[in-house]
């Protein structure tokens, strides 16, 4: 019984698997909430890295529009396709909310400045991202009907008196 007793005694007191024991209970819960918070905040930073993208898409297809008419159409219809190519589902693809403010009257005018807003809704999280870009309307390949080299530039296809339109080689 003496012996069982200091048996007992010295197997307590050693400390053969008391880290592991001490990992479990302390460090766990402690990395627990540091997963949760990095899983957060990338699916957060990969919403607005896809945000930052539709948005540039979209106002790249408004300022190459051929007019001003279809410059709008043609940023939604591109936002709404990019946004099904990122693969995001159909409620974030409806709450998408674009918007533009140009600096110019008509907006898709030589020098002009537009900036486009993406709103968008991540009903996952119950946040919303808020992207913007800027383009500008450069005075050198406006026409008037759409980007394209101006009526009074002309394109010269000769090199050293040889015509170059059109095969090369």
């Amino acid at each position: 019984m003496l012996l069982r007793r200091a048996q007992f005694i010295q197997r307590f007191k050693d400390e053969s698997g008391s880290a592991t024991v001490e990992f479990v209970l302390l460090a766990i819960p402690l990395f627990l909430p540091i997963l949760i918070f990095l899983n957060q905040f990338s699916h957060l930073s990969s919403a607005e890295l896809i945000g930052r993208n539709l948005v540039r898409e979209s106002l790249r297809a408004y300022v190459t529009a051929n007019n001003p008419e279809s410059a709008r159409g043609r940023a939604i219809q591109t936002l709404y396709t990019a946004a099904g190519a990122e693969g995001l589902s159909q409620s974030d693809i409806d709450s998408l909310d674009l918007s533009f403010i140009c600096s110019k009257d008509p907006c898709l005018s030589p020098e002009s400045r537009i900036q486009a807003t993406l709103k968008m809704r991540i009903s996952d999280q119950n946040r919303e991202v808020i992207s913007q870009a800027v383009e500008y309307i450069s005075p050198w390949q406006w026409n008037g009907r759409g980007s394209a080299f101006q009526p009074s530039v002309s394109v010269d296809y000769t090199y050293k008196g040889i015509d170059i339109q059109g095969k090369i080689g």
